[in-house]
């Protein structure tokens, strides 16, 4: 066979293999995936449902309502409201997964166990309500980018062994994890927003079956993760996801792509979003 023909068959055979992987690449990254958000809130107000209404056209999007009290009527509801019974999360030990509050059960107690024990999506958003989104469709335009993930976080701190962390309150807390969570290495985040993948919720329910209760998340998730070997990508997109920060208003509309924590004035968020859609326009 004239050599310059076996060449050819060569470079075409490469070149097959090659748009064979750059198909399966994209086909990976940009798969149709069943996913949710989840606002975490005290009481709901009108702003956040408006929001949400809005994110509904492109997620099933769900509001868990901490505030037992609170009469709420949305019957016609594009968003599945939740209030659960605190009595409830403590008989299915969904209790602890926060510290700073005096409570053994919270939203995010509450949004742990509805979503760990309903755990029918491929992925969740869980985020507070004083995490700013910029745009309805800022949680999809994250999910196609970066595809499938076990967990989508701003970063991931490796927190000092047993109790040598120089805060004493931080130190009792990494000391308490070693009895919780089992591993050797505990890992910490910032998790006000988040994605959690169907194997990560179920991961956490196995923690909750063990121990009989849940451990503040902030170390729960991310130990979970690293130590389960779990994917995970620190992303850009929640590098704003900090305890304190005051921000100005032309860096946001300029960085319409991430997402911001805290901003706990609903109507300042309700502006902000109204000044990035007009700069679309």
């Amino acid at each position: 066979m004239n050599r310059h023909i076996i060449y050819l068959i060569l470079l075409l055979f490469f070149v097959t293999l090659y748009i064979k992987y750059r198909y399966d690449s994209y086909t990976e990254t940009f798969v149709q995936q069943n996913n949710a958000v989840c606002f975490i809130i005290r009481s709901l107000n009108d702003i956040t449902l408006e929001f949400a209404e809005e994110c509904a056209q492109y997620s099933d999007v769900y509001i868990i309502v901490d505030d037992n009290d609170q009469k709420i009527n949305t019957k016609n509801s594009k968003v599945k409201i939740l209030q659960i019974n605190n009595d409830e999360c403590k008989k299915n030990n969904y209790i602890r997964s926060t510290w700073r509050f005096k409570e053994d059960v919270t939203g995010w107690d509450k949004a742990f166990y509805y979503f760990c024990e309903n755990n029918n999506y491929d992925n969740v958003w869980f985020v507070e309500d004083d995490v700013f989104v910029p745009t309805a469709d800022t949680f999809v335009k994250i999910d196609q980018k970066y595809g499938k993930v076990d967990f989508l976080c701003k970063l991931f701190n490796y927190v000092f062994p047993k109790s040598t962390h120089p805060n004493n309150e931080w130190k009792q807390k990494i000391f308490d994890s070693h009895k919780y969570m089992k591993h050797t290495n505990i890992h910490w985040t910032w998790i006000c927003a988040m994605r959690c993948s169907k194997k990560l919720l179920s991961d956490i329910k196995e923690v909750k079956n063990k121990n009989k209760q849940l451990f503040f998340h902030e170390i729960l998730v991310p130990t979970i993760v690293k130590n389960n070997k779990l994917t995970h990508k620190k992303i850009p997109e929640l590098q704003n996801i900090i305890y304190r920060r005051t921000y100005k208003s032309e860096d946001i509309i300029k960085n319409d792509t991430f997402l911001y924590h805290p901003i706990k004035n609903y109507t300042e968020q309700k502006r902000l979003r109204k000044l990035i859609k007009e700069k679309s326009k």
